[in-house]
């Protein structure tokens, strides 16, 4: 089981809950030391390390590994699964993974932050992300 920081496509309830099987609880988080990246012509940002930002998220606790596979995928070759530490609302500090933009594709990111509403169910990562995900993974939900 691992814990995992999520800060964009992934804060959506609706996605999230399309991909994972388990249950998971969950508390808002910051992860300092990244930045969130607008990825050139796509709906979806790109994580990347950059001194004196922090990234706003979620961290969700005690994954399965079955879960972890599924996001493996629906976060695709562009991502890579690393280790960080975010801080709660406690200042409490969590070791947990998140996904981070390859550097071998970071002539895709603009220098403008990206931000994510996950209360607007009209956000262009909803309307056009999840549903080409399900189309070419239709395995994974089986």
């Amino acid at each position: 089981m691992s814990n995992l920081f999520v800060y964009g496509t992934l804060l959506s309830k609706d996605i999230w809950t399309s991909i994972v099987s388990g249950d998971y609880s969950s508390d808002s988080a910051v992860l300092k030391g990244y930045a969130r990246k607008k990825v050139t012509g796509k709906n979806y940002p790109g994580l990347i390390e950059q001194n004196g930002s922090t990234v706003e998220g979620q961290i969700y606790y005690d994954i399965s590994e079955e879960d972890l596979i599924k996001l493996d995928e629906y976060e695709g070759e562009e991502y890579q699964r690393i280790k960080v530490s975010v801080f709660l609302a406690s200042e409490k500090n969590i070791e947990c993974f998140t996904y981070a933009f390859k550097r071998e594709y970071f002539s895709r990111l603009t220098m403008s932050e990206r931000s994510f509403n996950p209360a607007s169910p009209q956000h262009p990562i909803l309307t056009q992300t999840v549903p080409g995900f399900f189309l070419q993974n239709p395995r994974l939900f089986l």
